[in-house]
């Protein structure tokens, strides 16, 4: 069986690849205009493949979908929002920037219009989705939908990293936190899991919702023990030995001539 969602570790070790060229673009003032070229670049790939491909937009054509979106060019903006976030993030927290101050601020009224935008996104979704004959919601879809998503994630972010909140206690919770150590694990194992939990006489013996109550309580007493074991025996190795290499670099750089970082806010 082919686990699905591995589609995206090809994505993921072409942007590494990548990120020492680009990382230093999204530092400071270069990321004011690395960002939005980013989303440009995206966008005029996505034309040229429609220019070429040349997709029935009357219904869901699932192969152009796949060409805008399941590669490096077409999910690059997505990269490109958490390297923005990381960069305000740093600057945030090595001092004090008045450019970056009104970012937040202005991140943080934004985030209660939030719930209403993504309610706008799941209706665009949706009419995609199932209607299947709205010119606009196809539109949108294919060129915007998952920028503008993943920017209503980039908010709500900004919000729990520098405001407090009941947000950032729910989410501070032990538990949640937790999960959110092994949420790699998760979404690697969950597929193969619950196809093979889905096979057993008693799940698969059940019909309608009544398997749908059987299949997700199971799932989670299976799911969530497994990637907490795969955590512990994989990832954290290679955690320990990246904050390892890590380290001996920084004590290298300090021990070297310092130079200084013009690159500011």
């Amino acid at each position: 069986m082919i686990n699905g969602v591995t589609w995206t570790l090809s994505n993921e070790v072409q942007f590494y690849i990548l990120l020492p060229f680009i990382a230093r673009y999204f530092i400071g003032r270069r990321a004011l205009i690395a960002f939005p070229a980013t989303l440009a670049l995206v966008i005029i790939y996505r034309i040229v493949c429609f220019f070429i491909y040349n997709p029935n937009i009357d219904s869901i054509d699932w192969k152009y979908y796949y060409l805008t979106e399941y590669n490096i060019l077409g999910c690059i903006d997505n990269f490109t929002i958490g390297m923005t976030i990381s960069s305000i993030f740093y600057y945030k927290k090595i001092g004090k920037n008045r450019h970056i101050d009104n970012l937040i601020i202005s991140a943080r009224y934004l985030t209660w219009l939030t719930p209403l935008f993504f309610g706008m996104l799941f209706y665009t979704y949706y009419s995609w989705r199932f209607k299947q004959n709205s010119h606009f919601s196809w539109f949108f879809f294919s060129f915007g939908f998952d920028f503008f998503l993943y920017i209503l994630f980039a908010l709500i972010f900004l919000y729990v990293l520098f405001h407090k909140s009941l947000l950032t206690t729910f989410l501070s919770n032990t538990y949640l936190r937790i999960i959110g150590v092994i949420g790699y694990s998760v979404y690697i194992w969950h597929l193969p899991l619950m196809d093979s939990l889905n096979k057993t006489n008693f799940i698969n013996g059940a019909e309608g919702w009544e398997k749908f109550y059987r299949l997700i309580p199971f799932s989670l007493l299976v799911i969530l023990p497994f990637s907490f074991f795969m955590f512990i025996l994989v990832e954290k190795y290679f955690i320990d030995l990246s904050s390892s290499l890590t380290k001996k670099h920084e004590d290298g750089m300090a021990s070297a001539k310092p130079v200084k970082n013009k690159i500011t806010f």
